[in-house]
């Protein structure tokens, strides 16, 4: 401990004062790291796993905040195949490799897939809104 071989007066100086220091190197509270991890399921599936340990070690200090997105289906599979896994988790019966990221992300939120006419509508409205843009530009 860093109290060990000080005197009373160097003591309540120290925490007197520890305060005032947390306060002006983070004003806004504690520290926090934040990480984000994205195409997750694009990465080799051997390296997935790594990446999963990792990111579980990293989160459960309260210093880091992860942000993961990541087709969880792909990554399932390359946990359930997994040599190390692949006698424990199954993909047809408890616990499969969705059991085990559930474990490691604390909310998961999925996001609907677009349909390829919503893409085209969204296309077709940026595209209009730019050329009205340009237009108004040129106009003036």
């Amino acid at each position: 401990k860093e109290e060990e071989g000080m005197d009373e007066e160097a003591i309540t100086l120290l925490k007197s004062t520890e305060g005032i220091f947390k306060r002006d190197m983070f004003p806004r509270g504690k520290p926090r790291i934040f990480i984000f991890i994205d195409d997750l399921d694009r990465t080799d599936p051997d390296k997935i796993l790594d990446v999963l340990e990792a990111m579980q070690l990293l989160a459960s200090t309260p210093l880091f905040v992860i942000v993961a997105a990541i087709d969880s289906r792909y990554v399932c599979l390359s946990l359930e195949h997994k040599e190390r896994y692949n006698k424990i988790l199954r993909s047809n019966q408890s616990p499969t490799g969705m059991d085990f990221l559930e474990k490691i992300f604390q909310a998961s939120y999925r996001l609907p897939t677009i349909l390829k006419i919503k893409w085209k509508n969204l296309y077709r409205a940026k595209l209009l809104s730019k050329m009205r843009k340009s237009a108004a530009g040129l106009l003036r």
